[in-house]
C-alpha cells in the first residue's frame, strides 16, 4: 500500500499504468471487521473504481447461500441488515428485496419438498468480480499479469440449487483433488480462503478453488484462449441460488 506510484507497474486487470491498489477479494465481504492480511494488487483507476455496487451484490449472493455455524459470516449478515435498514439506504434495500423470490425445492425423484427463499443470479455482475479475483490471485502468486492470449474462466461449485444442470465429473474431481493443496487464508479463513495449483507444463495455466464464508465454492481457471471462446470449459447458467433452508430440506429427504 505504501509503494510509490511509479513503482506500481501495470494494472493486473488491463495492463494500463497502475495508480491504486485493489482488494482481492472485495473487502466488503468481510463486513465491519477487516483482517490484517487483506490482499491488494496494483490497479488503474478505471478498473478499481465503479465496482462497489457489484461487490456488494456479490456479498449478498454469497450470504444468501447459507452460512450456518459461521460466526464471522453471521456478523457480516448482521452488519448488512443494519446498513440496509438505514433511511438513506432505500435504494439498496429495494434492490435486495427485488432479487429475492420464493422457490420450490425439488428432490432428485421430482418430489416437491417445500418452499424456500432464493436470490436471483445476475451473471453480468458476478463474472467481472470473479475474473478480478482470479487475475488478482494469479498476480499474487506469480508477480506478473496474466499474459495476453490467456483468459479466465470460472465455475460455481455444486450446492443444493434449483434450475441447475449436472456438473461434469471432471470438475468435481478437480474440486476434490484440490483438498490436498495448502489452504491460503485471508484472516482466519472463515470469510475467504482458497487453494491453487499450477499446470506443470504451462505456468500460465492455474486453477483456484475459492471458498466464501465456508459455504460458497467457486473454481477459477486461467488458460489459453481459443478461436471459439475459451478452453471449451463447461459453464452452465444458474438462474437462482437458494438459501440454507434448501440444504435443510434436501438433507431431511436424504438427498
Amino acid at each position: 500500500m505504501g509503494q510509490k506510484l511509479k513503482d506500481r507497474g501495470p494494472c493486473v486487470f488491463c495492463g494500463r499504468p497502475a495508480t491504486s491498489d485493489d482488494h482481492i477479494p472485495p473487502k466488503t465481504i468481510f463486513g465491519d471487521t477487516k483482517p490484517s492480511n487483506l490482499i491488494t494488487v496494483p490497479a488503474c483507476g478505471g478498473c478499481n473504481n465503479g465496482c462497489s455496487l457489484d461487490d456488494e451484490y456479490f456479498k449478498q449472493l454469497c450470504l444468501m447461500s447459507g452460512i450456518d455455524g459461521n460466526r464471522a459470516a453471521d456478523d457480516v449478515m448482521a452488519s448488512f441488515f443494519r446498513s440496509i435498514g438505514r433511511e438513506q439506504a432505500r435504494g439498496m434495500r429495494r434492490g435486495f428485496y427485488n432479487r429475492v423470490s420464493p422457490l420450490k425445492v425439488v428432490s432428485s425423484t421430482g418430489s416437491i419438498l417445500g418452499d424456500v427463499t432464493g436470490c436471483r443470479m445476475e451473471w453480468q455482475r458476478i463474472e467481472p468480480i470473479l475474473e478480478r479475483i482470479v487475475r488478482g490471485l494469479f498476480w499474487k502468486h506469480t508477480d506478473r499479469r496474466l499474459p495476453e492470449g490467456y483468459g479466465v474462466e470460472w465455475k460455481m461449485m455444486p450446492q443444493p440449487m434449483v434450475n441447475v444442470g449436472e456438473v461434469p465429473l471432471d470438475y468435481l474431481s478437480t474440486f476434490r483433488l484440490m483438498e490436498n493443496c495448502p489452504v491460503q487464508s485471508v484472516g482466519d479463513g472463515s470469510v475467504f480462503q482458497y487453494r491453487y495449483m499450477t499446470n506443470p507444463t504451462d505456468p500460465n495455466m492455474m486453477t483456484f478453488r475459492l471458498d466464501v464464508y465456508r459455504a460458497v465454492g467457486f473454481m477459477g481457471f486461467t488458460g489459453r484462449r481459443i478461436a471459439d471462446g475459451f478452453m471449451s470449459i463447461y459453464h452452465p447458467r444458474r438462474e437462482t441460488i437458494a438459501t440454507t433452508a434448501t440444504k435443510n430440506l434436501l438433507n431431511s429427504a436424504g438427498e
